[in-house]
């Protein structure tokens, strides 16, 4: 289910609704699965990581 979010949204935001080259990549290991999707499309901002915390909402809350 994971990855067919992830070729959706390669569909939806790195082609615009339109088609292009997708690679998926399978790998097996012991105890778990690595799947990589590279994609030719549009690239998007990458989220911006802010350098402090959020102030406390509540006891033992950051409001995450």
């Amino acid at each position: 289910m994971t990855v067919g979010e992830v070729l959706s949204n390669v569909y939806r935001h790195a082609y615009r609704g339109d088609i292009g080259p997708v690679s998926v990549a399978v790998s097996r290991y012991p105890k778990r699965v690595s799947v990589l999707v590279i994609d030719n499309g549009h690239a998007t901002m990458a989220p911006v990581i802010p350098r402090m915390l959020p102030p406390r909402a509540n006891v033992g809350d950051r409001g995450l």
